[in-house]
């Protein structure tokens, strides 16, 4: 794999698009996770999702690079991620209360987006003192959470989609590692916790 592909793999499963990409599998492939949602609103809490997870966290990533808060979109300091991640989690924090409060969503999705919240809070505190890999905490909590539902919710039809993203999740650590940006053990470690915590969350409190 060249570094080119490496990195295009990096941007196309950022670690912020997992709740997009988890959300629309399970409208396609296990439904009554995310019922009673009307097919007519669908697209539109896509589109909710999409921005409250990705496009205002990442344009707050951008902020903080305009205003030198930090010296790369990459992040690949250590010390420069604690203060995007913090404001990553407030972001998932506020979507998790909007959910709760405004949105009609399921107790399903609630316990989803707390457990993200948490899982990047946790990543936050790791940080301070240790370089864990984002990417692949992101990819194998979604991986965490596709095994769960399929376990808990026996009408899902998650084989394909579980199957695609274990390929995905090699993909992503191995890219990680070829562009030098943490070394095994991070991207290793960080497989472990977003896979143990997400899939923990959904198997013993859905």
């Amino acid at each position: 794999m060249s570094e080119r592909l490496a990195n295009i793999i990096s941007i196309a499963f950022h670690p912020l698009l997992m709740a997009s990409i988890l959300f629309v599998i399970l409208v396609y492939f296990a439904p009554s996770v995310v019922s009673p949602i009307q097919e007519d609103s669908v697209n539109t809490l896509v589109i909710i999702i999409f921005i409250l997870t990705f496009v205002i966290p990442a344009s707050s990533v951008g902020v903080l690079k305009m205003t030198s808060s930090i010296s790369s979109l990459s992040l690949k300091n250590r010390r420069e991620r604690v203060l995007p991640f913090f404001f990553i989690a407030l972001y998932y924090g506020v979507t998790t209360y909007l959910f709760e409060e405004k949105f009609p969503v399921n107790s399903h999705l609630i316990l989803i987006f707390t457990t993200i919240t948490g899982l990047i809070l946790i990543v936050t505190l790791i940080t301070t003192f240790w370089k864990i890999s984002a990417h692949s905490v992101g990819v194998n909590g979604l991986l965490g959470f596709l095994v769960a539902i399929d376990i808990r919710f026996p009408d899902s039809q998650l084989l394909w989609p579980i199957l695609l993203v274990v390929l995905i999740s090699g993909v992503v650590m191995s890219a990680r590692l070829i562009l030098n940006a943490h070394n095994l053990s991070q991207v290793l470690l960080g497989g472990f916790t977003g896979f143990a915590i997400c899939f923990s969350a959904v198997y013993l409190y859905s």
